[in-house]
């Protein structure tokens, strides 16, 4: 550990008697274990002319020692608006907690396409406030608050400047996809772990198996303008291509989601039967990736250009 600089720089300032830590530890990185520990997709489509959103997640969940395919990976960010989770699940509760408190405060204001981008951003920011705050007073047992009006003038300037380091590299810990319907039809934004909250306008992926996935869907060339049919199995296909990826499960899950009938209600809610994965994963054997057959390659076929 380093030394203090200068003379009795613990007991200078008002702070003191917060019992401040002079040199508070580094974060370390997270385990991989805890970070990005699935792949879940949400594509957007239509079905007789009405708009749809498909659902899919593997069900993996992992600790040091151990893992299990028993974790549903949807959740609520707000009435009528599902989300897919990725990362630590702890911290996504966390964060999606923060969402429905948020939109309880505000629940009279009707989500629309003009505001909703503003409406699920801020209570990212007020989770990376907690998490922040939580942190500072873990390490120098103040709030953020007072050590932002206090810190740099009570601190040595080698500990402020190793705290606003560490404030910096703070993230959320997970992802998430939100969905959900404006008027205007079907809608997914996806949050970040630095905060940031962007529209997706066919699909979004996230967690380990994103970009398999992606790639997959970017090659079938997925749309929302597709059918519903083409979709589901787009996303299946993609899901199943992702499970290559380390901490990625076999199992999955997937739903769907269709807007509320016009005389009000809940968004309406569907599941996949067995059935209708054994048919995916038929049709998946059928058209998704195949073994290569024995090629033959004529030398003719090179040209020395050097050497």
């Amino acid at each position: 550990m380093r030394e203090p600089h200068g003379k009795d720089c613990a007991n200078r300032g008002p702070l003191e008697q917060y019992g401040i830590k002079a040199y508070p530890p580094r974060l370390t990185e997270r385990p991989l274990w805890r970070r990005k520990m699935t792949c879940c997709i949400a594509a957007a489509c239509e079905m007789d002319d009405d708009p749809r959103i498909v659902l899919c997640s593997d069900l993996r969940v992992e600790t040091p020692e151990a893992g299990a395919e028993n974790e549903l990976k949807f959740r609520w960010a707000a009435e009528n608006w599902p989300a897919l989770i990725a990362g630590d699940v702890a911290r996504a509760e966390g964060l999606l907690q923060t969402y429905l408190e948020y939109r309880v405060q505000r629940q009279t204001v009707k989500l629309t396409d003009i505001n909703i981008l503003e409406e699920f951003k801020v209570p990212a920011q007020l989770q990376k406030r907690k998490m922040i705050d939580d942190y500072v007073k873990s390490q120098l047992g103040i709030s953020y608050s007072d050590f932002l009006r206090k810190g740099k003038q009570a601190l040595d300037p080698d500990v402020f400047r190793d705290m606003l380091y560490q404030i910096r590299s703070i993230l959320l810990g997970c992802e998430l996809i939100i969905t959900g319907f404006t008027s205007d039809g079907a809608r997914l934004l996806r949050v970040d772990q630095d905060c940031s909250v962007s529209w997706q306008q066919n699909f979004s992926v996230i967690g380990t198996g994103a970009s398999i996935a992606s790639a997959a869907l970017f090659q079938r060339e997925q749309s929302i303008d597709l059918s519903f049919e083409e979709t589901i199995y787009n996303v299946y296909e993609a899901q199943r291509l992702a499970q290559i990826a380390p901490s990625v499960g076999e199992d999955l899950a997937i739903n769907v989601i269709a807007p509320p009938k016009p005389k009000g209600g809940g968004i309406r809610e569907f599941a996949l039967t067995e059935d209708g994965e054994s048919y995916l994963e038929r049709q998946y054997r059928k058209y998704g990736l195949k073994p290569v057959k024995e090629i033959r390659i004529d030398r003719a076929f090179l040209e020395r250009i050097a050497g």
